[in-house]
């Protein structure tokens, strides 16, 4: 399997049913009523929204992982968009808040498609993606820098890595696969992932 790179844009798009189901928000609820009239609002703009994405494919990582592997595919995805907290700021605090959800509800929507993508290629390879690591998942946080310095290598990003670790903009993922011949993959597609304290599900 070559190495490569691949980069592209794609508009978000947001799944309603999941998110609502994601957010506890239930048609009949007092609160159904509100979130429908703000996501009809927001929903125009959110769909114009263009997020960034990559991912390499590449035979090395700076960092040490504790396994043996033949490949490693370097994901990342972002979009700017400050207009939640503008909203939050002056006081529009739910359509900020939904504003913000539904952005990475499409973020993270896209990643799996763009996972299910690669997946497609590794295995008409004869490879498997294997493990899935992250700065703060399953990799320590601080080292967040290095995943961003070694995606620099190949892609042109404005991205950056704040004195917390914490990449800006906020919107955004980075992260790897590991790859390797014959392994039963593990992975938990975002999408679908009930951890609600994940550091890429929290935006200041």
């Amino acid at each position: 399997m070559r190495n490569c790179i691949k980069e592209f844009k794609i508009n978000l798009k947001v799944n309603k049913e999941v998110l609502y189901k994601n957010l506890h928000i239930y048609e009949g609820s007092n609160i159904y009523y509100t979130f429908e009239e703000l996501y009809d609002e927001l929903k125009v703009l959110v769909s114009t929204m263009e997020v960034k994405a990559a991912y390499i494919i590449t035979a090395s990582f700076p960092l040490e992982i504790g396994e043996e592997v033949e490949k490693y595919v370097v994901c990342f995805l972002s979009t700017h968009c400050n207009l939640p907290k503008k909203l939050m700021d002056e006081g529009e605090y739910l359509k900020g808040y939904l504003l913000n959800e539904m952005i990475i509800h499409g973020i993270f929507n896209i990643s799996d498609e763009m996972d299910n993508q690669i997946r497609q290629e590794v295995n008409q390879c004869g490879y498997k993606l294997s493990k899935r690591y992250a700065a703060g998942d399953g990799i320590d946080l601080k080292n967040q820098g290095k995943f961003l310095e070694e995606l620099k290598k190949y892609i042109s990003t404005d991205a950056i890595v704040n004195e917390q670790n914490v990449m800006e903009p906020a919107h955004s993922l980075l992260y790897i696969y590991t790859v390797k011949k014959g392994v039963n993959e593990e992975i938990n597609p975002c999408l679908n992932c009930k951890n609600r304290n994940c550091p890429y599900k929290k935006v200041d």
